[in-house]
C-alpha cells in the first residue's frame, strides 16, 4: 500500500505540473479551463499505439488535453494510474482494461467522483461504463471460424479436422469475445476438433503453444487471437517444425488471425497467413465525439445503426449492453485480394 500511495503522490504532482505548464485548469485571466481527458492504455504495441494516436488526434482537433498512461500488462498498475487521474480531477477517463473485472473498483471510484468513464477497444465485465467503442470481436472470431471451416471442407471434402486456437489473455473482454465468436461457429461442426491454448498475449507462449501442439499431433489449421503479437512466433514455430508452408502448397496449415497489423498483412501478402481480420483501431478516436455529446452538450446517445461514409467498419451499431452503451465497429476480412487497401490500419 505504501508503494501505491507513493506512486500516486508523485504521478499527481508530475501531471499537475504538466497541466499548469500546458495552460490547463483555471487561468490567471479567469478564462475557462481546457477540457481534459485521461486515457489508460495497456502495452504500447503497434495496435494500441494506433489507438492512442487516433484518440490524440481527435482530442487535438477539439482543442482538448489528453493525459496518457500505459500500464504494460499490469492490471494493478492500471488501477494505480486510474487513481492518479481521479486525483487530478480530469473531466473524463478512457480505459482499455487489462483485466475486465479488476478495473471495476477504479471505475466505481471515478464515477463516485463525478468522472464519466468510457471504454475504448476493450470493455469491463460486471461494472457499467458510460459507453464503449470497440471492434466487433465476436464477428472477428466468427469470420476466422468461417475461413478455417472452408479450408477444411476443401481439404477433406467434408467438415472435419483439427484446429488450434491460440487465445489471448482470457481475463480481457476482447479475448473472451474472440473465443466466443469462434467457438460458437465451430460448435456447428462436431467433427472438427478445436484445441484451445491461452497465451496471455505473450509471444513466448504463442511460440510454445504452436510448437508443442503442432509438434505432437496433426493440426490442419491455426486461429490466433492476434497477429500483432502472434504471427511472428507462430510462423517461427512452424518453421522449426518444418511445417511453414505457403497457402496453396501441399502440407499447408491454414492460419488466420485477428487485428490486421502490418506484420499480419505482410504475412498475408507473402502467403504464410491465409487471412487477417482487421480492426478499425485508427478510428477509435471517435469515442471522444460521444464524450463531447454526453458530457459537454448533455445530449443522449441514440442507439441503432451508425454510418460513416467510406469507413470499412460502417455501418456500426450502438446498443444497450449489460455494461453500458456499446458501439461495435465491424471487422474486415483481409485476404490477398484486398490486402493493399489503404484504409486498413496495417497499411497506414
Amino acid at each position: 500500500m505504501t508503494d501505491r500511495r507513493t506512486f500516486c503522490f508523485y504521478a499527481v504532482g508530475f501531471f499537475s505540473a504538466m497541466i499548469l505548464v500546458c495552460g490547463c485548469g483555471k487561468q490567471g485571466d479567469g478564462s475557462e479551463k481546457v477540457f481534459t481527458v485521461g486515457a489508460l492504455h495497456p502495452e504500447m504495441n503497434a495496435f494500441h499505439s494506433a489507438i492512442k494516436n487516433s484518440v490524440d488526434k481527435r482530442a487535438e482537433e477539439k482543442g482538448w488535453k489528453i493525459i496518457n498512461f500505459s500500464a504494460g500488462t499490469s492490471a494493478e498498475k492500471q488501477l494505480d494510474q486510474m487513481e492518479s487521474l481521479i486525483a487530478l480531477g480530469v473531466d473524463a477517463i478512457l480505459i482499455c482494461p487489462i483485466d475486465a473485472k479488476s478495473i471495476g473498483s477504479g471505475v466505481k471510484k471515478a464515477r463516485d467522483a463525478g468522472i464519466p468513464v468510457y471504454g475504448v477497444d476493450r470493455s469491463t465485465v460486471g461494472t457499467p461504463l458510460n459507453m464503449t467503442v470497440q471492434a466487433d470481436n465476436e464477428m472477428g472470431g466468427r469470420q476466422a471460424a468461417v475461413g478455417a471451416v472452408a479450408f477444411l471442407k476443401k481439404k477433406y471434402g467434408e467438415h472435419k479436422g483439427v484446429v488450434l486456437e491460440l487465445q489471448g489473455d482470457m481475463a480481457s473482454s476482447v479475448a473472451q469475445m474472440r473465443n466466443k465468436g469462434f467457438n460458437e461457429h465451430m460448435a456447428k461442426y462436431p467433427n472438427i476438433k478445436v484445441l484451445s491454448k491461452p497465451t496471455e498475449w505473450d509471444q513466448d507462449k504463442f511460440f510454445k503453444g504452436a510448437l508443442d501442439v503442432v509438434g505432437s499431433q496433426s493440426v490442419d489449421a491455426i486461429f490466433s487471437h492476434t497477429d500483432v503479437i502472434g504471427t511472428t512466433p507462430i510462423l517461427s514455430a512452424l518453421a522449426q517444425l518444418g511445417k511453414k508452408i505457403k497457402a496453396g502448397q501441399k502440407g499447408h496449415i491454414w492460419y488466420g488471425a485477428i487485428d490486421g497489423s502490418p506484420t499480419g498483412l505482410k504475412a498475408v501478402r507473402e502467403g504464410w497467413q491465409d487471412a487477417s481480420y482487421s480492426q478499425p483501431c485508427t478510428d477509435c478516436g471517435i469515442v471522444l465525439d460521444f464524450v463531447e455529446k454526453e458530457v459537454l452538450k448533455g445530449e443522449t446517445i441514440a442507439t441503432g445503426p451508425f454510418i460513416k461514409e467510406g469507413a470499412l467498419w460502417s455501418p456500426a451499431r450502438i446498443f444497450q449492453a449489460d455494461n453500458g452503451l456499446m458501439m461495435l465497429l465491424a471487422t474486415t476480412v483481409v485476404t490477398k485480394d484486398n490486402v493493399d487497401d489503404k484504409r486498413l490500419w496495417g497499411n497506414q
